[in-house]
Formats: C-alpha cells, sequence, structure tokens
C-alpha cells in the first residue's frame, strides 16, 4: 500500500499490518532479508509443511498480531506506559534531514498524537496503550 513517507495518512494500520506481519515471520526463523522474496501465502505453505497444520496468509497474520499484543502486554505489565511510545523531543521540534535538497519539517506533535491514537484503536489498545481486558490471552489463534 503506497504512501508518502513524510505524511501521517494511514500510517496506524500500515504500521499494525507491518508488525504483525514480520513478528510471524520472525517466528518462523527466516531470514528477514528472505522476506521480500517470498510472499504470506509461500510461508503458510511452509509452515503448513512442517507441521501438518494448515496456515492461511490471515492465519500468519493473526499470528502475528497475537505476538505483538503478547509482547505489548509483557511490556505494559513491566512499567512501559505511552511515553515509551513516543518520539524523542528534539523529533517535534528540529527538522529532519533525508538528503541534500530533501527538507523535513519537524514532527507535528498533535498529528503525531492523533495517529497514535489511532494505532491504539486499530491494536484494541486503551487510549493510554494498554488493555482493558486480558481474556485474548486465553483465547486460540
Amino acid at each position: 500500500m503506497p504512501t508518502d513517507r513524510f505524511s501521517f495518512s494511514g500510517k496506524a494500520r500500515i504500521i499494525k499490518i507491518a508488525e504483525d506481519t514480520n513478528a510471524a515471520v520472525d517466528s518462523l526463523v527466516a531470514c528477514k532479508f528472505s522476506f521480500f522474496g517470498a510472499t504470506l501465502e509461500e510461508y503458510g505453505e511452509l509452515l503448513s509443511a512442517a507441521t501438518g497444520v494448515e496456515y492461511s496468509p490471515q492465519a500468519l497474520k493473526e499470528i502475528g498480531n497475537r505476538i505483538c499484543l503478547t509482547e505489548r502486554y509483557y511490556n505494559c505489565a513491566n512499567g512501559f506506559t505511552v511515553s515509551d511510545d513516543f518520539l524523542p523531543a528534539r523529533f517535534f521540534t528540529e527538522p529532519g534531514s533525508s538528503g541534500e535538497g530533501i527538507e523535513i519539517p519537524p514532527v507535528d506533535r498533535d498529528r503525531f498524537e492523533e495517529e497514535l491514537q489511532k494505532y491504539y484503536r486499530i491494536r484494541g489498545l486503551t487510549p493510554e496503550g494498554t488493555f482493558a481486558d486480558s481474556s485474548w490471552l486465553e483465547q486460540q489463534p
């Protein structure tokens, strides 16, 4: 899904998809660099061949989502807060650089916070980035 890399538009959804996909592929102990050479269908076929259980691309995404939520749950249980999801203060005050002739303004703090809240909603988290209910831990993927 192509987007403007300097815009917040659609980033929360794209980040969730990328996190879930990468978590699923990482759990297969596959080389990160081969990720771009194989599709989720192919990774599903590999996992199915190894386990004898059918895994669709959607099943891999669900596995990735569960991995990301489990990591988040662990981090929250060990003191992580919404402040750990923020960029360093200088990102909001200093321009960035991306090569000669490319000007990158400081990140708009309000837009960042808005997109962070969208990300939390997409993940099913509270506005504080935590869990309202942990019953999902008992569900099988």
